[in-house]
This record gives structure tokens, C-alpha cells and sequence, in this order.
């Protein structure tokens, strides 16, 4: 189920849904557990690839972190839910509903720098993303946006960039222990991708 089966709801579920997400009447006693081992400050953060349609399952993170962000507030901590769009990531494939002739030389480009299929000013990332943040708006979240591409322009990232190249071979270590992979000593953990 995509994101755009949404709009297959009746007015009526669409309505009883918002209403039960917006009230906070959802049992997730887990937030309010959770919240309650906390002090101090909250950041609460997660990230999407817009690689293309995001699928509906995307927003079971989306629900996750709100519901923890407003089982924080409700508690009276400092808390704050920021939202990415990991748009600085090359694309690797073509989607099948978009047109391969079209975007195939774009394979390996940052996703902040193609231009989106509607022709419009705004780059494919954007595009696929704001499907994405129109319907978590309609559920009632509200997180602060950012675009990681704008952190890799201005440099923001630079020194935890050094620090992942100076661990190259703990990284290597952690990527077999977990999925059994090799890589090769030479192998970074960082990818050089055309601007």
C-alpha cells in the first residue's frame, strides 16, 4: 500500500483515525514508559530516503516519534522532534513509474540535484518528500524539518565525516558483525558523489 491509497479512505475512517492520533487516545503505553526513565533535554529524530514513492510503512516511524515527542512534553521535558529528508543520498535505481531513458543518467546523483518529474523548481527529493509531509501533517505531526543536503553544503557534517574516515577499519568490523560482510581494507565507509 502506497501513500496515495490514503485518499481510497472514506471521509468518515479518515476523520475517526485523525480525531483518535490527534486526541493521543492511541494505547501506546510503551512512549509513556519509556519517557518515564528520561530527564533533561529530548531530541527526538528520524530521517527518510526520497528515493521515490514513499511506501505507507514510512509512517510507522513518523507515529513512533511523535507519539514519543508528545509523551515527553506531556511529562513536562524539554523536548524537540526534528525530521530529515536524506536527500543528499545518489540515486541508485530507477523507479518503475518513472521513466528510465529520462533518469538513468542521473544514477549516482545526489537526489537534491535531479529535477523532479513534474518539471517544476524543485529538485526530485523535494518532490517525492512533500507527498510524504502533507499526508504526517494530516495525521497531526508536526516535526522540524531539515534536508541533510543542506548540512553537507555548508560543512556542518564535516568533522563527523573525519572522524567515520579515521574508523574506517572499526566500521568495516561492525558492517561483517552485523551482516557478514566483507569489505575490502581499501574500502571506506564514505561515498564520493558527482555535485
Amino acid at each position: 500500500m502506497k501513500l496515495n491509497q490514503w485518499s481510497t479512505l472514506d471521509n468518515i475512517e479518515k476523520r475517526l483515525f485523525l480525531q483518535v492520533l490527534k486526541r493521543g487516545k492511541i494505547s501506546m503505553f510503551w512512549a509513556d514508559s519509556f519517557i518515564r526513565s528520561l530527564s533533561g533535554k529530548q531530541i527526538v529524530n528520524d530521517s527518510k530516503t526520497p528515493s521515490g514513492r514513499v511506501h505507507v510503512g514510512s509512517m510507522r516511524g513518523v507515529i513512533i516519534h511523535d507519539r514519543v515527542h508528545r509523551a515527553a512534553v506531556d511529562r513536562g521535558l524539554e523536548a524537540e522532534y526534528y525530521y530529515g529528508s536524506d536527500d543528499y543520498d545518489p540515486l541508485d535505481t530507477v523507479p518503475p513509474y518513472l521513466s528510465r531513458e529520462e533518469y538513468e543518467p542521473y544514477l549516482g546523483f545526489p537526489l537534491c540535484n535531479i529535477p523532479a518529474p513534474d518539471r517544476g523548481n524543485r529538485s526530485f527529493a523535494e518532490y517525492f518528500m512533500q507527498e510524504f509531509i502533507d499526508t504526517f501533517h494530516q495525521m497531526g505531526a508536526y516535526p522540524h524539518l531539515y534536508k541533510i543536503s543542506e548540512y553537507r553544503k555548508t560543512g556542518k557534517l564535516n568533522e563527523q565525516i573525519r572522524v567515520i574516515l579515521e574508523n574506517a577499519g572499526q566500521i568495516r568490523r561492525i558492517y561483517h558483525e552485523v551482516s557478514s560482510s566483507e569489505r575490502d581494507e581499501k574500502w571506506l565507509p564514505f561515498h564520493v558523489i558527482p555535485i
